[in-house]
């Protein structure tokens, strides 16, 4: 994957752990807020 499909990946998942939050689905928001958080660092750490 290239850094614009990854960047889109991430900004899916964020926009689906709100989504979550918004249905009241805390526990999987919360799972999904996780993978967001490794993918930004992935993410980060390869323009290191």
């Amino acid at each position: 994957m290239n850094r614009t499909a990854l960047e889109e990946l991430h900004q899916a998942l964020i926009s689906e752990a709100e989504a979550m939050r918004t249905g009241e689905y805390f526990l999987g928001a919360g799972i999904v807020d996780a993978y967001a958080h490794q993918l930004r660092e992935a993410i980060d750490s390869h323009d290191e």
